[in-house]
Parts: C-alpha cells; structure tokens; sequence
C-alpha cells in the first residue's frame, strides 16, 4: 500500500511539473485529435450513467523525449457530475511511463458540479494542466 502511496505521490508531482512549466509556455503542446462534444447513452452491462463528453489529445517534446496526452472531460446525466480524466505517456522503450488519473479518483473531494469542480480543485495538477492546455484552445476555464 505504501508503495501505490508513493507512486502516486510521484505520479502527481511529475504531473504538477509539466503543469508549471505548461503555463510558463516552456511546453508547447501540438493538438493531434480532438473529439467534440457528444452524448453517451447509459452503459446497461456495467451500469454506468449517460455522459456528455469530450475529448483531446496532444503531443509535446519534453526534455529530448516526446510526451502524448490524452484528457477527456465528462459530465454525468443526470447528477450533473463532471470529471476530468488524463492519460500521460512516454511510450520509449527504455523510458516507458504511462499515469492515468482522474479527479474521481480524490473521493474525498470528487462528488461535485461542473461549476463547483473549477474551485474545489484549483490546486490539482490534473485542473492546471488542463486549464494550460485547452483554455487558450478553446477561450475559457475548467
């Protein structure tokens, strides 16, 4: 347990990073796909709500090594939920890192609106990073 512990702890740091040095522009994301918003109807075999999502997906050189992240923001229907999810890889075969995290996975303070998430996780690298890299795409803030 306390390995999992520590491996997030690095996991949120390394995120936290790439977050800073986004917002000082000494990364330049590239958009590579985007996936607009669309609705999901209700999963019936594993019994998860409809979603209204989106997608994106970008790719950077970071330090020599190229970097591809994917991010996608869903809001549940009908709580009203929403969630940012991020897949972060370095697909090297030396070198290979792959996290994946979620605001959903901080359950102490997930359960929220779209609007409350804004503010109730202001400090979160997956919110910075995000608000670095979507914002000037699409004019406005996580």
């Amino acid at each position: 347990m306390l390995y999992n512990e520590n491996l997030h702890e690095e996991e949120q740091h390394l995120i936290q990073q790439i977050a800073e040095q986004t917002e000082r522009g000494k990364i330049d994301w590239e958009l590579t796909e985007y996936n607009p918003l669309s609705f999901l109807n209700e999963d019936k075999i594993d019994k998860n709500p409809a979603v209204i999502c989106q997608s994106f997906s970008f790719g950077a050189i970071i330090g020599g090594s190229r970097y591809e992240l994917d991010v996608m923001e869903n809001i549940d229907v009908p709580s009203g939920m929403g969630d940012y999810t991020i897949t972060l890889t370095r697909d090297e075969t030396e070198n290979y890192l792959k996290i994946e995290d979620a605001l959903s996975f901080d359950c102490d303070r997930y359960e929220c609106t779209p609007e409350e998430v804004a503010e109730r996780f202001a400090d979160s690298p997956i919110v910075r990073l995000c608000n670095a890299i979507i914002l000037p795409r699409l004019g406005r803030r996580i």
